[in-house]
């Protein structure tokens, strides 16, 4: 007996998280689909951030994305993992989508020239929107 899954999507890794399921049975196959939900995903991955367990978080927001381009807060949320892994190409992408996506939101302004400064961008650092404690230091870089 073949069994056929279809869901919204394919999860890479990891099991497949749903928030219902339904199996149907046609002849010698059977059908599982599986529904998802966005806002169940973003908490997830927020979750999963709480754990320390950022890669698996990506993957949720990531999963919410592919369903859902224009979620902000899975775009926001992935960019601030990103961040936290020091991935800072992925994660400045991921804030300028989110700044395109929510131009009012500061956070991304402020946390996209954070990303710029890891970059070693200062000078568009400092043309964005920084968090107060940035304004007014000094830029040095130290050499070991």
């Amino acid at each position: 007996m073949k069994a056929i899954y279809l869901s919204l999507l394919l999860l890479s890794a990891g099991p497949l998280l749903a928030q219902h399921t339904d199996t149907l049975y046609m002849g010698n196959n059977t059908v599982v689909l599986a529904a998802y939900d966005d806002a169940t995903l973003i908490q997830e991955g927020d979750s999963l951030m709480q754990l320390g367990k950022i890669e698996e978080a990506i993957i949720q927001y990531s999963t919410v994305m592919e369903l859902s381009p224009k979620n902000k807060q899975a775009v926001g949320n992935r960019a601030f993992a990103f961040l936290q892994l020091d991935k800072y190409v992925q994660s400045l992408a991921d804030h300028d989508r989110a700044i395109a996506l929510d131009p009012t939101n500061y956070q991304h302004y402020s946390n996209r020239a954070l990303v710029k400064w890891w970059l070693k961008d200062y000078q568009s650092a400092q043309c964005q929107s920084l968090p107060r404690f940035f304004i007014g230091v000094e830029l040095v870089e130290t050499v070991l």
